[in-house]
């Protein structure tokens, strides 16, 4: 009972961390790509 217990914590803790590591990729890429464009948006009216 307990060594399943110890398993399956270890397997959720595992999950979160690789969930928790691949939003934070995704969110950063997000944010990049947000920026880039609010970027955009304003450097083109002035060209124009």
């Amino acid at each position: 009972m307990i060594d399943t217990m110890l398993a399956t914590w270890a397997l959720s803790l595992l999950l979160i961390g690789i969930v928790t590591s691949v939003f934070g990729i995704r969110r950063r890429n997000i944010d990049s790509i947000g920026n880039f464009r609010i970027v955009t948006i304003q450097s083109v009216p002035t060209h124009c």
